[in-house]
């Protein structure tokens, strides 16, 4: 139970309701509730609360574009700056496409159809966890919108989506340092 008082926010005859916990469940209760790493998914509309921006979303735009590949070099360098330690699912060739370097951070068994902003690649395809077409951008990464991360939540858990938002969010950056980027 919570006790709910009435407090007159700005004086000017406004007023909203503090409650405050008053037992040890209901604080407790309150605590687990309020955990900014749990509140992934707005039960209002379901999207993502949390994503990538800015700078992830423009180095995964650049990763997951048309034409980008790297050697594989480069690919595991920046695969084991973010924290990845599992490369098995890195195909074995010299040069490869930003879309199997952005796959390798998707579980296995996991499919996906969705839309990007982009008109090359407007379909965004991932198959057995692998992005199979399509560009990964704020429509898939970002807050507010993120049915990427809506349907991996659902899937997999909010401790893996914290994670691999983490990764993602660490492997745009990386590939901007890598290769740069300049809006003029």
């Amino acid at each position: 139970p919570a006790v709910c008082f009435p407090y007159n926010a700005d004086f000017d005859g406004d007023e909203m309701n503090l409650h405050i916990p008053q037992t040890e469940e209901s604080r407790a209760e309150a605590e687990l509730l309020m955990i900014v790493q749990t509140q992934l998914i707005s039960p209002r509309y379901g999207l993502s609360v949390i994503g990538c921006v800015q700078d992830a979303i423009s180095g995964n735009y650049i990763l997951t574009g048309k034409d980008y590949s790297m050697p594989r070099n480069d690919a595991v360098d920046i695969l084991s700056s973010i924290g990845v330690t599992d490369l098995s699912a890195l195909p074995k060739k010299e040069t490869l496409t930003g879309k199997e370097v952005f796959s390798v951070l998707l579980p296995a068994d996991f499919n996906f159809t969705g839309k990007s902003r982009s008109k090359e690649e407007p379909d965004v395809v991932i198959e057995d966890g692998k992005l199979i077409t399509g560009i990964m951008d704020k429509n898939n990464l970002g807050e507010g919108s993120g049915l990427l991360l809506r349907n991996i939540h659902k899937k997999y858990g909010k401790h893996f989506t914290i994670d691999l938002l983490g990764k993602i969010f660490r492997l745009g950056i990386e590939v901007l340092l890598k290769v740069g980027f300049s809006s003029t």
